[in-house]
């Protein structure tokens, strides 16, 4: 059996020119990262340009690391299962293109921990003890085949900040600009795994 290799999505902080997003104005932005389905709202969402740049098909805003998505990239991962999109306005900005936040509706608890390296927040945790007992950081992080089986995309459970995609899912995003999967499954140790 061939072996699943397993990716970290994150945005292409190198892409030339790039433009940042900033916040989903008046609304708790942590919700759409729980890993949890969004309950649509009932007006027109804007989020703010943190940075003036070109667009990107795929960018994680500021702070949060919701993703936001532009039309082609919607429709080409709509194949997929555990995802949603809610339509957004970029404030203040001429788009050439429709934009969404796009909600990843599955949470799995797939962290290989015997092979895997990271920390923990503990009880005592001086700024979030409330965190107690979710992961802090990653410094290698494997993913247990066993317990993603079948899906493609979703978040670590405890480390809700992480997306994790399969082959499968990479191949069908690679062509878009903004997005950066990292390896996880590989034999050196990750970059870019550091804090939630």
């Amino acid at each position: 059996m061939m072996r699943q290799n397993y990716y970290r999505l994150l945005d292409d902080i190198n892409f030339k020119e790039r433009w940042y997003l900033g916040e989903i104005i008046n609304q708790d932005n942590w919700k759409y990262t729980s890993g949890e389905s969004v309950n649509s709202s009932n007006f027109q969402l804007k989020i703010e340009i943190f940075q003036e740049g070109k667009e990107m098909d795929f960018t994680l805003n500021e702070a949060y690391g919701v993703p936001i998505v532009s039309e082609s990239f919607k429709k080409s991962v709509s194949i997929f299962n555990n995802l949603s999109f809610i339509p957004v306005l970029i404030e203040n900005r001429e788009l050439s293109t429709n934009y969404y936040i796009m909600v990843i509706e599955k949470l799995i608890e797939a962290v290989d921990e015997d092979k895997s390296e990271f920390d923990k927040f503990t009880k005592d945790d001086p700024i979030r003890p409330d965190k107690a007992g979710q992961y802090l950081a990653f410094y290698k992080l494997i993913i247990d085949p066993s317990k993603v089986q079948s899906e493609d995309i979703f978040r670590l459970k405890g480390f809700t900040n992480g997306i994790i995609i399969s082959g499968k899912f990479k191949s069908q995003i690679q062509s878009f600009t903004g997005c950066k999967p990292q390896l996880l499954n590989g034999t050196s140790k990750t970059e870019g795994l550091d804090y939630i």
